[in-house]
């Protein structure tokens, strides 16, 4: 249904987010819905490509290595975006509190020094559960 309606609506986009819970590798062990549904989610892939309508088909992921083969090559291109650097990890904190705060550049320094490994995200939560500290 939806590829029939971004079919209709041409030119249209298309985004799946957590693709990895659609195009999971298969095991044999998934249920007969999950197995339709996958080679469902296929044959749409496949129509999409057939039709002269422009229609683009977006997906992501924080898992791509879960993702089945034959689902990836439906992509013309995949795009590795890493998680955030230090620099950018500080830029996203900074973003995320604001400018009412009593914080100095070494305590961003810091935020962005002990938190590598997680995603913008992440630190959105994170600043988020530290500006409500205090109503709790």
């Amino acid at each position: 249904m939806l590829f029939e309606i971004a079919r209709e609506e041409a030119p249209s986009i298309l985004l799946i987010d957590e693709m990895d819970s659609l195009g999971r590798k298969r095991t044999g062990k998934e249920s007969e819905t999950e197995r339709r549904i996958k080679t469902e989610f296929l044959k749409q892939m496949d129509l999409i490509k057939n039709i002269p309508e422009c229609v683009s088909v977006f997906a992501t992921t924080n898992m791509p290595w879960e993702l089945d083969i034959a689902a990836l090559r439906r992509f013309e291109r995949k795009i590795l975006v890493p998680m955030p650097d230090r620099e950018t990890r500080k830029k996203i904190i900074k973003l995320c509190v604001g400018t009412h705060h009593i914080l100095k550049e070494k305590d961003f320094e810091y935020l962005a020094q002990h938190t590598e490994g997680h995603s913008g995200s992440d630190l959105s939560t994170l600043v988020n559960d530290a500006l409500m500290r205090p109503i709790k």
